[in-house]
């Protein structure tokens, strides 16, 4: 039985930390003697990493992970969900909608059917991480900075010269499959609030729908009903400013780089503990978890075993040393 782990990370850096931020980075890498090269999560020694990720939290920057075992997701498991994730897209299409609109998700939902493995376990992880990342943004600023919940920017490392269909395809559903997850009855995925937290710096990213939408499910009885719903504007949150950049020219995205190839060769057993025992400091804990940790072939068992020793290690020590609980 072989694990392999693929992982999706991202930094939140406060507007007014950015720039000391990206400072300090250029003078950690002039120190590496690698000057204005990128900067690779997999070449950086623990020393290196350990660093960054100190100065990570000197900076009270966040990291959030999302992570699944690619032994869990076989082939032809894989093929059926990407059929069914496919096939959702036009459920609730009728004859009322456009026709436009109908042959855009037909192609997308091609787009979906055809993707590599890979591509689709990559697809699921970032959108399961963008949304727990807002969960949790949502409660912390609003406690701790609430300033901070004034504006969102999205750089997103971009794998190529040009943004790829999987990418675009990507973005597009980001915002409707996140949207739809606000009306869920599970409350690690949907966006709530902290009482007594402050809110009034993002009041702009909320607004009121007459009713239940049509073309999400109902799973608690009544709620078709009900009239005058307060909801996140997911669509201008994530849209207002989000850009796909070349990590070689994005100092923030090498800097996600290093922490997420962190994580994942500490769960390989790949990273000596002393490169990455701090990176819970960065991160959240929700009960007694800390990295998200998803399986997506399987509703009745929505997370991964944890039956390796390395990344039962790993995991363990991180959630351990998480610098804020929710």
């Amino acid at each position: 039985m072989r694990h392999s782990y693929a992982c999706a990370g991202a930094l939140t850096i406060s507007e007014r930390r950015h720039r000391a931020v990206l400072k300090s980075f250029k003078s950690l890498k002039r120190t590496w003697g690698i000057g204005m090269s990128e900067a690779k999560g997999r070449d950086l020694a623990e020393r290196e990493i350990a660093q960054v990720i100190e100065m990570l939290v000197e900076n009270n920057v966040k990291f959030h992970a999302c992570a699944t075992d690619v032994l869990y997701h076989p082939p032809a498991v894989l093929m059926s969900r990407k059929i069914i994730q496919a096939s959702r897209l036009l459920a609730n299409v009728t004859p009322k909608h456009q026709p436009e609109l109908i042959l855009e998700l037909e192609e997308i939902g091609e787009t979906i059917r055809t993707m590599s493995d890979q591509l689709f376990l990559q697809f699921c992880v970032m959108i399961e991480l963008v949304n727990s990342h807002l969960h949790d943004m949502m409660l912390y600023f609003a406690k701790d900075d609430p300033m901070a919940l004034g504006n969102f920017r999205w750089v997103v490392d971009r794998k190529g010269k040009d943004v790829t269909t999987y990418e675009n395809t990507w973005k597009i559903l980001l915002s409707p499959f996140i949207h739809g997850r606000q009306f869920s009855s599970d409350f690690e995925s949907r966006i709530v609030f902290l009482e007594g937290g402050n809110y009034d710096h993002c009041q702009r990213f909320f607004k009121r729908i007459d009713n239940w939408p049509d073309h999400l499910p109902v799973r608690v009885t009544g709620l078709d009903q009900k009239t005058g719903i307060d909801i996140v504007d997911i669509s201008l949150v994530l849209g207002e400013s989000f850009t796909f950049s070349d990590s070689a020219e994005t100092l923030g995205l090498q800097l996600a780089d290093i922490v997420t190839n962190a994580l994942r060769r500490a769960m390989m057993g790949n990273l000596r503990q002393e490169g990455w025992v701090d990176l819970g400091r960065l991160m959240f804990r929700w009960k007694d978890k800390c990295v998200r940790l998803v399986r997506f072939c399987d509703d009745t068992q929505p997370s991964i075993p944890l039956d390796d020793d390395n990344c039962i290690k790993a995991i363990r020590l991180i959630t351990q040393r998480a610098g804020y609980v929710i």
